[in-house]
């Protein structure tokens, strides 16, 4: 059986066979090396490389956390940068402390003058 394909417009987004819900084109395959480009544009490995309306996967410590209206909001620092990690109604994420190391994969922005990365995907580490 054939993945199901969802047409929208221009964009299309195909759904896999294997009933994983993946979508194709993404860069980080879980539990493998992460592509270094999607959609033939580079991905960012740290924050300074982080441009918006690019696709990056960063590494690093949350040095801070706050709670809003619209959110959880989350500072992630590599050690070139800092980015603004955003949960759009959530008042908070389980394993998502100040202190934790994690790796994100997402879209950035520029939101209000600073980058930010709208419900990234993530994944908590245990060591740097």
């Amino acid at each position: 059986m054939a993945g199901r394909a969802n047409v929208a417009g221009d964009l299309t987004l195909s759904t896999p066979a294997d009933g994983s819900g993946r979508r194709s084109g993404a860069p980080v395959s879980r539990g493998s090396t992460p592509a270094a480009s999607w959609g033939g544009r580079p991905v960012a490995r740290c924050v300074a490389d982080a441009r918006p309306r690019r696709r990056a996967v960063l590494t690093g410590r949350l040095t801070g956390s706050r709670c809003r209206v619209e959110g959880l909001e989350l500072v992630l620092d590599d050690g070139t940068g800092s980015i603004a990690l955003f949960f759009l109604g959530r008042r908070g994420v389980v394993g998502l402390t100040p202190g934790a190391l994690v790796t994100v994969e997402g879209t950035v922005l520029d939101r209000h003058g600073r980058r930010t990365i709208l419900n990234p995907y993530y994944e908590v580490s245990t060591s740097w």
